[in-house]
Order: C-alpha cells, then sequence, then structure tokens
C-alpha cells in the first residue's frame, strides 16, 4: 500500500512508516489500526516530520551525538533472550531490561531533550506542525515530550535512579489519578469497555483503535443481549461476543 501526496525525497520514509503501521501495531497509535484516513494522516505526518528533521543540520549534529553518547551508555542485569521473545510477540516482561548506569545515560538525556525541542522548532518552520493527525496543541505537546521521555527510560533504572530522571526533565514527582466519572459502554467493533464522559459523542476505542459514535446511542444483541455503541459510519456489524448481526435501523 502507498501513501498518495509526499515528496520524492520522502518516498522510502512514506514506505518505512506504512509498514511500521501494519506489522509492528504496538507502536503507533491505536486509530492507526483501523482507521485508514487517520492511518493516512498519521504516515505523511511522521514521514515528513522525518524527512525535515533529517535535512537540518541542528538536528543531524544532536543525532550525530545522541549515537556517539549511545555507544557509552553501561548496563548491568536483565535478560536478553526474554527481551528478543518479548521484542518478538510486542510485549516485554518487567524482568527482561538491563539496567543502565545513571552517569553513561545523563548526557544522552541532554541531548534528546535538545533535539525533541529542535523537532517542535523544525515542524513549525516547515509547516509539518500542521500535518499533526491529533492536531496537539503546542502546550500540550512540550508537556508530553519530558513524559514520553521519562516513561522510555524509567524501566531501565531503579526507583531513586528514575525519581532523579524525572527531576532532571522538570516533571512533578506526584501523581494523581483523574476522577472518571460517566457510563460504561462497549465498542461493538470489538468489545471493548470504554466510560463515556458526560457531554462526550465520539470516543477512540483503546481497544480497537476506531471511533465509536457514542452519540448515536446503544443499539442491543439481539441474539446474546449486549448493547454496544457502533463505529462511526457503520450501519451493522457482527456483534463481538456473539458475531450475531446488529443492526441499526
Amino acid at each position: 500500500m502507498s501513501v498518495e501526496g509526499g515528496p520524492p525525497r520522502g518516498e522510502a520514509l512514506y514506505e518505512r512508516y506504512d509498514l511500521q503501521s501494519l506489522y509492528t501495531k504496538w507502536v503507533v497509535p491505536p486509530r492507526a489500526w483501523n482507521d485508514t484516513t487517520y492511518r493516512t494522516e498519521w504516515i505523511r505526518f511522521n514521514s515528513e516530520q522525518a524527512a525535515a528533521t533529517a535535512f537540518d543540520p541542528t538536528w543531524a549534529q544532536y543525532d550525530d551525538q545522541m549515537r556517539r553518547l549511545a555507544l557509552g551508555i553501561r548496563y548491568r542485569g536483565g535478560n536478553m533472550m526474554k527481551m528478543a521473545m518479548g521484542a518478538m510477540g510486542g510485549g516485554m516482561a518487567a524482568d527482561a531490561f538491563p539496567k543502565m548506569e545513571p552517569a553513561t545515560l545523563w548526557p544522552v538525556i541532554d541531548v534528546l531533550v535538545a533535539q525533541t525541542e529542535r523537532t517542535m522548532e523544525v515542524n513549525a518552520a516547515t509547516g509539518v506542525r500542521e500535518l499533526d493527525p491529533d492536531r496537539m496543541p503546542t502546550s500540550v505537546l512540550k508537556r508530553m515530550a519530558p513524559s514520553s521521555i521519562a516513561q522510555a527510560y524509567l524501566r531501565f533504572l531503579e526507583p531513586d535512579e528514575g525519581l532523579e530522571l524525572i527531576t532532571r526533565l522538570g516533571i512533578s514527582h506526584e501523581f494523581v489519578k483523574p476522577e472518571t466519572v460517566g457510563d460504561q459502554k462497549a465498542c461493538g467493533g470489538c468489545g471493548s469497555k470504554f466510560t463515556l464522559l458526560p457531554g462526550a459523542t465520539c470516543v477512540v476505542c483503546d481497544g480497537c483503535g476506531r471511533r465509536v459514535d457514542a452519540g448515536a446511542g446503544e443499539l442491543p444483541c439481539t441474539g446474546c443481549g449486549a448493547t454496544m455503541c457502533l463505529p462511526e459510519g457503520v450501519k451493522e456489524c457482527a456483534c463481538p461476543y456473539c458475531k450475531a448481526l446488529v443492526r441499526r435501523t
């Protein structure tokens, strides 16, 4: 499958992200799994971003530094066999990861933060920012960037070292679980449950990535009696629980 609309220099990148969205689903947003329009936009955005940053001298310098520093990271412990098996299966056991020596990791983190900030600058200057399929506000993007870095490396650090990483990234040490108030509904595409917040009419299902038309109400299955909300644009589907036909009339 090819994606139209990309510049000649990005053709190989388009193919790369196209294949990634097909064969390594655990590293792409759930919406890219079954939402064709979103998947196309996601491929284009990431391809254009990769091309724009690759041609930026400042970003390229950070990339060279990252490569050199990454080779100097020292590890202790871990289980390489479990890591290999987890990589092939899309999941990883907690004890599979080796721990990184913090003194060798901090320089990598510093460069990674600078490179991430440069990526946002390049995106804004080249217009790539406007291609983001999630339409994420810049303020949210800047808050998510350090959080994403923390999530990527915390598993490689001991608890006290993880706290130091969080401090270096300027993230609050406290986590407050939000109170989710709403009705429990089911996705007609895969059967996964979700919480419909007051006033919401559309929800992206965490199970299959489809946009669920919650505003149209629930439909009962004549086979098993389960109720569900159908994905957007769908008038009928097979019940995810018993496979009986569920149809909107």
